[in-house]
């Protein structure tokens, strides 16, 4: 686990994959809200049998991925909790099951104030403009059993 939008998943040969999930951005590490949405994800994730889909590679070369745990959308959850943004440009060419569920979960939470949008928060594009981001603090689910 990197941080709440990027994980790095174990392939049944083996072979890591970093995954950045699709369309969304968490407060960095260092950010108010980054340790919330990567603790959010780490409770989640380990222990549990996820499956996940490639949309590609983004311009950094990670492969943009969703995530199901539970049979749910790992983004769709970040994003009903409040711990995301949605990036709608991200969004466009996906499936209209798939932009409407974002969309829900994001105004739902905004709606209820919940998690971040209790307060003022900055969004991380415009964070990372004033700020250097912390090295994340990785968590590995091997070390948390």
């Amino acid at each position: 686990m990197i941080d709440g939008d990027t994980l790095q998943v174990v392939e049944a040969g083996g072979e890591r994959v970093t995954l950045r999930l699709l369309a969304i951005d968490t407060p960095e590490s260092g950010q108010e809200g980054g340790d919330q949405a990567r603790d959010f994800v780490v409770e989640r994730v380990c222990g549990s049998a996820v499956s996940w889909r490639s949309h590609g590679p983004d311009r950094y070369g990670r492969t943009v991925g969703s995530v199901e745990v539970g049979g749910e959308d790992l983004a769709v959850l970040l994003l009903r909790e409040g711990l995301a943004w949605r990036l709608r440009r991200y969004l466009e060419g996906q499936p209209d099951a798939v932009r409407e569920a974002y969309e829900a979960a994001w105004s739902e939470a905004r709606a209820a104030r919940r998690g971040l949008w209790a307060g003022d928060p900055q969004p991380p594009w415009e964070w990372r403009k004033l700020n250097r981001p912390a090295p994340g603090h990785a968590v590995r689910c091997a070390d948390r059993r």
